[in-house]
């Protein structure tokens, strides 16, 4: 830094020198005469006018109260800084309801949205939603985690008062007798209380923080968003204080993207949805054996209390896990493309089958977990060459590693500005 002092140690003594020479030439006209220590002083001010001299004294009050009044004033009556209109291609949508669901747009269209009940936080031994509901009807297994399919099972009751579940899959429903307690509360998710959640902006002079805070328990646990002025890119992070969580996945949802890997492999979204010609099947389960065979009763009760005439409802798509720096999301039209990353190697669980991305994160020695990136692409023109992602720049090839850590730098020189 001694440059930058050297540099202004010359220019403020060519403004004293300037400041000299026109003190002599303000001489000839004015007399300053000083009293009493500057308490008080007297300025004398001569000049001529049509030949004639005139002369007059002028008393002012104390020079140090003069000036502090004046800055007293101004310290109370200075309006309050305001930072500039903060104009920004990225925006945020958060919805008040059971998933807490916060639709991302670019340039006032979404691309897609972070999801707090997609979100899974490994809990008191076991894998939990974020954020969930509360309620008496009965919360079943895990039927098959890798298509993130979780079995609610709802409450209802035969002629003769014995209790049921009911469990609804696109293609079939489960019907089972009731073995716990039917008004016992279950929770479905490590939050679920929308009372509890408080949202805050936070308006900035380099980004705009949006915080989501569950205050459902004695510890701090949240989510906050930042986006910067003017930039196609932002982050989201998870922070908590409770010990009981020991890791943390950021739940996402794509709707027809493509992913395409670091490693230069491209993963087509094969999601499809269709109804059957035929009715969903009912199957009644005992234990172990199930049958087709409803009894008349089972069967009244429930058609009474749910619409059990529904099209069969059929989904297909792939699920893949890997481990990896980064992977882009790319639409149908290879119009937009969105960078998901993070400064540590990340894990990460693709499901087409749900349209449903999960990222897994670490947790750091002050509460927080690593965060995740996303940088948004307009127009790519990705081509893989060099065992590397490569953005073609109207010819000009610029490495996605290198652009991604030029990413990484202006975020934390953002941050510090803060």
């Amino acid at each position: 830094m001694e440059w930058y002092s050297n540099y202004y140690k010359k220019r403020n003594f060519q403004i004293f020198k300037k400041s000299e020479d026109k003190k002599k030439e303000r001489e000839k006209n004015y007399l300053l005469k000083s009293e009493n220590l500057g308490k008080n002083f007297q300025i004398k001010i001569s000049f001529e006018n049509n030949g004639k001299n005139i002369n007059k004294k002028i008393i002012f009050l104390s020079t140090t109260f003069l000036i502090s009044f004046i800055l007293v004033v101004l310290f109370i009556f200075a309006p309050e800084k305001k930072y500039e209109k903060f104009e920004k291609p990225l925006d945020i949508r958060i919805s008040n309801l059971s998933d807490i669901n916060s639709k991302i747009f670019y340039n006032k269209m979404e691309i897609f949205s972070f999801s707090a009940s997609e979100s899974l936080v490994f809990y008191n031994e076991k894998n939990e939603r974020l954020f969930g509901k509360e309620t008496k009807y009965v919360f079943g297994e895990k039927k098959d985690f890798k298509k993130g399919n979780i079995d609610y099972r709802y409450l209802f009751f035969d002629d003769y008062g014995k209790a049921y579940t009911f469990s609804e899959y696109p293609d079939k429903i489960i019907i089972e007798p009731l073995t716990t307690n039917p008004n016992k509360v279950e929770k479905i998710g490590m939050f679920t209380d929308l009372s509890k959640v408080k949202i805050e902006r936070f308006d900035q002079k380099n980004r705009i923080e949006i915080k989501i805070n569950f205050q459902e328990d004695q510890y701090n646990s949240g989510l906050i968003f930042d986006f910067y002025k003017s930039k196609p890119f932002f982050k989201i992070r998870f922070n908590s204080d409770n010990p009981k969580i020991k890791n943390f996945n950021y739940g996402f949802i794509f709707y027809d993207y493509d992913l395409y890997l670091q490693n230069g492999s491209v993963l087509k979204n094969d999601h499809k949805e269709e109804y059957s010609n035929s009715n969903k099947k009912i199957f009644l389960k005992t234990g172990n054996e199930t049958s087709e065979e409803i009894p008349e009763p089972i069967l009244s009760s429930l058609s009474n209390s749910f619409d059990i005439n529904k099209k069969e409802f059929l989904i297909n798509g792939t699920y893949y896990e890997l481990e990896s720096e980064y992977e882009i999301f790319v639409n149908k039209n290879k119009k937009l493309a969105v960078v998901m990353f993070s400064d540590y190697p990340i894990y990460f669980k693709n499901s087409f089958y749900w349209n449903v991305y999960r990222v897994n994160s670490y947790k750091e020695e002050n509460g927080f977990y690593s965060p995740v990136y996303f940088v948004v692409l307009e127009n790519p023109n990705l081509i893989f060459k060099n065992q590397k992602w490569n953005i073609d720049k109207e010819g000009s090839l610029i490495e996605l590693d290198n652009y991604l850590a030029d990413v990484l730098y202006e975020i934390y020189i953002k941050d510090f500005d803060n």
